[in-house]
């Protein structure tokens, strides 16, 4: 748990950042997933994954910019509303009976337990997704706002690579300043 002394004010930070974090922080407390079958992608059901039984894809989803704030002091509050897609996918078997309530409700590894291990892991305690700085020894908290969940799709069944798939895509606001060097070196005025 982070304190006073070893955590830093929030800073800047950029989209790969928030991505990399709750990734990390999913393969660290959602016991099913690994760097083996947890990914950060371009869309959230690729047409091909290196899969077993099931994964999970984070995602840059939508966002939009403050112009307000950026007119007001330009590089200095690039702020972007964004949001982060994480879909759990498991592994559905066409031939077998009763499958699909099995790939939706058990309680080992059915999509409903990952979404409510995925909403635990990413809501409860760190809140506002920090990261470790090796140079300061200090976190770094890289949101604007607190981490939330914005809606959650129906399951559903898709197609990835030969498998049959059961998904359900969550969006999670991920506020967050951007840290953009400046354009210009800008002269002092001493």
């Amino acid at each position: 748990m982070m304190t006073e002394e070893t955590t830093d004010s929030r800073k800047y930070a950029t989209q790969m950042e928030v991505l990399m974090a709750i990734r990390e922080r999913l393969i660290a407390q959602v016991p099913a997933y690994t760097p083996a079958n947890c990914f950060i992608l371009d869309q959230p059901i690729p047409e091909e994954l290196p899969i077993g039984r099931e994964a999970c894809t984070i995602t840059p989803g939508n966002g939009q910019f403050v112009e307000s704030m950026f007119a007001g002091s330009g590089f200095n509050t690039l702020t972007e509303n964004a949001t982060t897609i994480v879909t759990p996918l498991v592994r559905q078997v066409r031939d077998k009976v009763r499958t699909s309530d099995r790939a939706l409700l058990d309680l080992s590894d059915g999509l409903l337990q990952r979404k409510w291990e995925i909403l635990r892991c990413l809501l409860e305690g760190d809140f506002d997704l920090s990261i470790y700085q090796e140079t300061t020894k200090n976190y770094r908290w890289l949101l604007r706002e607190q981490l939330s969940i914005r809606f959650a799709d129906p399951p559903g069944f898709t197609q990835v690579g030969k498998y049959k798939m059961m998904g359900m895509s969550m969006t999670f606001n991920t506020p967050f300043d951007w840290g953009l060097p400046p354009l210009v070196e800008e002269p002092d005025d001493e």
